[in-house]
């Protein structure tokens, strides 16, 4: 196995303690797994970095940080204020990643129905963030801006560092299937697969986002391994599942690794 299995802190964003650093740290010590990607939100961003010490102090290796999904929403609508406020959220988790030690700063940086033309216009100012903040940055794949090789084709022109979801990606048909393609086309830029299951329903009847249990959706999970695996890539493979308790975490890292 070339890739780094990781779970995402998310996991246990639902959690009413999920902001207090002694539960959370609490937590992710049961996870059966070193590797960690922090979403950036709650109260997270703007801590003072002595606020962070029981995560830190939690044996683990914080290797991404997940930015404010609010971000792409406010970049892409070609608005001077928008993208000023975007990239303040933006800043805020680039500092908090960097506290943790982070190497990857993963952003959405589109919403529904986005304008791919406003969005790369706004690219080098996102990437001047990032680099400032010491992090690679890497633009998630999200549905929104059209299918995904298309899409991830023109922010691999630019050389920009990439992070692919299950989930996402099976909005457009087999995830497996379209996980090998883009891994052949532009494997050498994409530095993590978040792995999610995925039944057809994104959202639930009051049209709030829902997530499927892992196992109960369409995911052909031997399928990713194969893909992994054929391509030889070596990014990170990040369990990101909805809220759910630490035994349920370790049960998908333990598919993931067997």
């Amino acid at each position: 196995m070339s890739w780094k299995p990781a779970f995402s802190a998310g996991c246990f964003g639902a959690y009413p303690d999920f902001d207090d650093p002694a539960r959370l740290a609490a937590l992710l010590s049961q996870v059966r797994c070193d590797l960690v990607e922090m979403p950036a939100y709650g109260s997270w961003p703007g801590r003072r970095p002595e606020a962070l010490a029981p995560l830190l102090a939690a044996g683990k290796t914080f290797f991404a940080v997940h930015s404010d999904k609010r971000i792409g929403r406010l970049v892409q609508t070609g608005n001077p204020d928008d993208l000023a406020g975007g990239l303040a959220l933006l800043r805020e988790a680039a500092a908090f990643g960097g506290a943790l030690g982070c190497r990857l700063l993963d952003l959405h940086l589109w919403g529904a129905g986005a304008d791919m033309s406003v969005i790369l216009a706004a690219l080098p100012a996102v990437l001047d963030v990032a680099g400032d903040g010491g992090l690679e940055f890497c633009v998630e794949f999200v549905p929104g801006a059209g299918e995904p090789l298309p899409v991830i084709g023109e922010l691999a022109q630019r050389g920009v560092s990439l992070s692919l979801d299950t989930e996402f990606l099976s909005w457009f048909g087999p995830a497996h299937a379209i996980l090998a393609d883009v891994l052949e086309a532009f494997g050498g830029l994409v530095r993590n697969v978040h792995v999610r299951d995925f039944d057809g329903r994104p959202y639930d009847d009051a049209g709030r986002r829902r997530y499927c249990r892992f196992g109960e959706g369409c995911l052909d999970i031997a399928g990713v391994k194969r893909a992994l695996s054929a391509s030889g890539w070596d990014g990170y493979v990040t369990a990101e599942l909805g809220p759910v308790a630490t035994e349920e975490v370790n049960r998908v890292l333990g598919l993931l690794a067997a």
